[in-house]
């Protein structure tokens, strides 16, 4: 199991204990995505998943358990246990199937956890030495060896921010492309180099780990100013727009803000809550927790349940029976008088599904059957045992072939 991973950022929050209590302000083509997080609370944490228009469709108060509730990379939800100090694998089905600590005397910290495809897991763990949001300080880290690569913001830093100010107290270092990283920069101390009252912000960079310089190549200011000492969150999203949770405005008399933006900058989503009501992160996901609901899964059957996602064997399709039928007069069939030869169908409803019935009729001639023209009819003579009798060969053209009827007269 690696154990690696030695980037650290610490927050904690305290505040009052409600039942999630938002409103959609903005909802305009977000992406498509359910929204995952954990409401802070003293008693009440719930975890709560949300559709991308806002309504609620998971909630449930799981105590202490719910830190940085979201899906891994291993396509499980991964939380943090505040009491056990440990980080829990909940599959669709919501079974716990796998639990994570840290050994050696170290306690696991519960700010970010990696659950990676292969099984693997990446977690830190707490040092009374160490504290780089403190430090203002992103650390690249060698996972094998240890090695510093590099370092980034805080006293030590070894970049030059090009057109920029230097990131402080930060959350959600987030790759987004090669050399480019994604943060949520708190701004603690931003007045320091702005001049202005301190602001929170989603920034994006590109490093230069030659010359060594942070080129800002995108952010995002709430047109509130919004400021959050502390918590907070943002996402990129596959389609190109920023989730950003704006996480502590207690101070500010406000709950959190989750704003979503597109690639211009404009606010497609805006989820508003309620004084108190503080959340660590936010985040979108196209997943849900399974729930089986049975009935006919297949597309192809007359019973289709696009709702169901366990057959229950229940699924009816359609039936198509095909038949011939000669006949010298006309046929009724299906209450319907057939009197040319030809390909006939019949639809018959059968409840689910409709039966299709096919019949190929062929009607034979009155004329054909009873009168023998003389091409048809032949007499001849022939010497059966040594001895002459006459024969009479009568040919009849049948359905499909000639067919041969001989009469021997001794």
């Amino acid at each position: 199991m690696n154990k690696q991973f030695l980037i650290l950022f610490f927050a904690h929050i305290t505040s009052l204990a409600q039942i999630p209590s938002y409103n959609v302000t903005l909802n305009n083509n977000p992406y498509d995505a359910n929204i995952f997080f954990m409401t802070g609370g003293s008693q009440l944490k719930p975890v709560t998943i949300t559709d991308k228009n806002g309504s609620t469709i998971f909630w449930d108060n799981w105590g202490l358990k719910g830190w940085d509730f979201k899906l891994n990379e291993n396509r499980k939800i991964t939380f943090f246990d505040r009491v056990s100090k440990g980080w829990y694998v909940m599959d669709s089905l919501q079974n716990i199937v796998d639990s994570v600590y840290c050994k050696n005397g170290y306690i696991a910290d519960n700010h970010d956890f990696i659950a990676l495809p292969n099984g693997n897991y990446i977690l830190f763990a707490y040092d009374p030495l160490i504290s780089s949001r403190n430090l203002d300080e992103i650390t690249k880290i060698h996972r094998t060896t240890g090695e510093i690569i590099w370092r980034w913001g805080g006293s030590q830093n070894q970049f030059n921010f090009v057109n920029d100010y230097p990131f402080t107290h930060q959350h959600t270092i987030r790759k987004t492309g090669i050399n480019r990283y994604i943060l949520y920069d708190n701004g603690n101390f931003s007045s320091n180099y702005t001049g202005n009252a301190n602001v929170s912000r989603a920034v994006e960079y590109e490093l230069d780990t030659i010359n060594m310089t942070a080129t800002k190549i995108w952010e995002f200011i709430h047109p509130n100013s919004l400021y959050t000492p502390s918590t907070g969150g943002v996402q990129r999203l596959p389609n190109g727009n920023t989730l950003i949770c704006f996480g502590n405005l207690q101070a500010f008399g406000s709950g959190s803000i989750v704003t979503e933006v597109d690639i211009n900058n404009n606010i497609v989503f805006q989820m508003e809550f309620v004084n108190g009501q503080n959340l660590y992160r936010a985040h979108k996901f196209d997943w849900n927790f399974f729930t089986p609901v049975t009935g006919c899964t297949d597309s192809s059957a007359c019973n289709y349940d696009p709702l169901s996602n366990v057959d229950d064997g229940s699924c009816f399709y359609q039936i198509s029976i095909y038949d011939t039928l000669s006949s010298s007069s006309s046929i009724n069939w299906f209450n319907n008088t057939i009197t040319l030869s030809g390909d006939y169908s019949h639809i018959a409803s059968t409840g689910y599904c409709d039966t299709i019935y096919n019949l190929n009729f062929t009607l034979i001639s009155t004329t054909s059957a009873n009168n023998l023209d003389e091409q048809e009819s032949l007499k001849i003579d022939i010497d059966i045992l040594g001895r002459n009798s006459k024969s009479l060969i009568t040919f009849i053209k049948g359905k499909s072939k000639l067919e041969k009827k001989i009469q021997i007269k001794k």
